[in-house]
């Protein structure tokens, strides 16, 4: 059995001004507050985990690092995570992935590849983690195992 977590970035600031691009909001200090909750949490729940990996925007970089600074975990930056990303293109590149494996992203993206992967909609606020249970690295569909909010 194999385990995928997926994870909304933590709560982020406004856009500062028209000119601001979105990709540049920054965690607010809730934010930062939350998700170092959240992952001590994921520690107790998720010892195993070996990867990471988030959006290029500056908001999922801040929440995986400091879920990495738990874990340690190999880190990388997958632009198929931004917004609006392609959830089929994430599930081909998690094929035959057998580590456990952190998805950092933002909403739709962390939905659609929820509802890919489940089959149903699952609710995801800014920092909700959840587990999802695959029969092996190369099934695209599983099983939710639990949630957990800040």
């Amino acid at each position: 059995m194999t385990h995928i977590y997926l994870m909304r970035h933590g709560q982020a600031g406004p856009v500062a001004n028209p000119g601001f691009p979105d990709s540049s909001r920054s965690l607010t200090p809730v934010g930062f507050n939350h998700i170092k909750t959240q992952a001590a949490r994921l520690l107790d729940r998720a010892p195993d985990l070996a990867r990471i990996y988030f959006s290029p925007y500056v908001r999922t970089k801040q929440t995986a690092a400091l879920v990495n600074n738990v874990f340690n975990a190999e880190f990388k930056q997958v632009n198929d995570l931004v917004p609006g990303g392609n959830a089929e293109l994430v599930l081909d590149m998690l094929s035959g992935v057998e580590e456990e494996i952190l998805l950092v992203t933002h909403i739709p993206t962390v939905s659609d590849i929820a509802s890919l992967l489940l089959s149903k909609n699952i609710p995801f606020h800014q920092g909700t983690c959840i587990k999802i249970e695959r029969v092996d690295a190369f099934a695209r569909v599983g099983t939710l195992a639990w949630s957990m909010d800040p």
